[in-house]
């Protein structure tokens, strides 16, 4: 049996349709669903490419499937550069596991399922992500341990036990459908990002959008390897740097705009708290922790066992640090900021809109919590792989299907 499409284009569910509707979208349902599964859902990369690995098992020599050597070769440096904050650590017995593995797999995942070459995905499989991205927020459904049932509609789910971004996640399907020119799409998906609210959108969508198309509609720098290296090196410099400067960086901006009396920590809605702690502990360690961090994953329990305590003692677990960058650093190091570059290179430069995914991504690491989402960075990565000539989708026609007998 095939299914063909109304105008006969048979349907192949290839290693893309695989990873799309057989792990993400599933398992994207379960974690927004059901608590449980949420665990499992950072092992969805694993997960895929095993299951791709068993494929090739099938029908051919598993040493021949093509892989992007240079993808392996980061992560491995990565892995390395994470052991090796854990081993300088002073007292090992205060490193908060359960944060090191967190971040040692919503990293490694994609790097590891995303070095398969083969995987190229069309435009149909980020609408259906979309679709479904929609559904999750729209509907919260979830069952505490006592089967008490808690449901919420167009509720932004900030205040529950986990927080849903779907404010991030829409600015990376804007930039998307804007590029591929689905307007119907890149209408709904605005329509959600204003109903979600959330500021940091802006941040990454504008600037992503002015780079992309200076630089490489208009200039077309793109023909050029080196420049295109030397511009994302330059770029991510920048907003590490003011990522590190922060504090003097939007006292300028509120002077720039006129508001030169109103409080920067108030404009940055609390986050100086964090940073100027941060930065203090980052500057006073010893050359070795300066270069190679306190230990991957440590920086929210630092600041819960320290800063919070007397800030935020309402709070029961680690709390997030809002800066990336800095998190990076305090984690791993200066070392290990480097090294993450060549890692948001790999996972999204392979095309246009790979490069958009790229530009939106760095200015969020200044106020958002983007490394530990993995549902954003795994959306991007498949982005980044649409293929270039992937036409518009049409939703009405990709339903009328007729069913053929062989």
């Amino acid at each position: 049996m095939k299914i063909t499409l109304n105008y006969n284009q048979r349907i192949n569910f290839n290693t893309s349709d695989w990873v799309v509707f057989a792990f993400y979208i599933p398992l994207f349902v379960a974690y927004h669903f059901i608590a449980a599964s949420r665990p499992i859902f950072y092992f969805m990369p694993f997960i895929a490419f095993v299951y791709i690995y068993f494929l090739y098992f099938l029908k051919e020599n598993i040493w021949t499937i093509p892989i992007n050597k240079n993808q392996i070769f980061i992560l491995i440096l990565y892995l390395l550069s994470c052991a090796f904050s854990i081993f300088i650590t002073p007292n090992t017995q205060q490193i908060f596991w359960k944060n090191v593995i967190r971040d040692l797999i919503i990293t490694s995942g994609p790097l590891l399922l995303f070095s398969l070459k083969e995987l190229k995905f069309r435009h149909y499989h980020i609408v259906w992500v979309f679709i479904f991205s929609i559904i999750c927020y729209i509907i919260w459904i979830d069952f505490d341990v006592n089967w008490n049932l808690m449901s919420s509609v167009l509720y932004s789910n900030y205040d529950f036990q986990h927080e849903y971004h779907f404010g991030t996640i829409a600015c990376l399907f804007i930039l998307y459908f804007f590029y591929k020119k689905d307007y119907k799409f890149l209408a709904l998906a605005i329509f959600f990002m204003l109903l979600v609210n959330k500021r940091a959108n802006l941040l990454g969508i504008f600037p992503a959008m002015i780079t992309y198309y200076f630089f490489f509609d208009l200039l077309k720098i793109q023909k050029n390897r080196i420049l295109t290296i030397l511009l994302f090196a330059v770029y991510y410099i920048t907003f590490y740097l003011i990522a590190t400067n922060i504090e003097g960086v939007t006292i300028s901006f509120l002077e720039f705009i006129g508001k030169k009396d109103m409080n920067p920590d108030h404009f940055l809605t609390g986050r100086l708290i964090l940073v100027r702690d941060l930065i203090i502990q980052i500057e006073k360690r010893d050359w070795m922790i300066y270069f190679f961090g306190n230990g991957i994953g440590q920086t929210e329990f630092y600041l819960w066992k320290t800063i919070f305590n007397e800030v935020y003692y309402f709070y029961e677990k680690p709390f997030l640090t809002h800066n990336d960058f800095l998190k990076l650093h305090f984690d791993v190091g200066l070392i290990g900021v480097i090294i993450y570059f060549f890692i948001m290179y790999y996972l999204y430069c392979y095309s246009n809109v790979g490069y958009m995914m790229f530009f939106s991504f760095i200015p969020l690491f200044l106020i958002d919590n983007t490394l530990i989402f993995s549902f954003n960075i795994i959306t991007a990565c498949i982005m980044a792989r649409v293929d270039e000539d992937s036409k518009p989708f049409n939703l009405l026609q990709y339903l009328k299907f007729k069913w053929h007998e062989k």
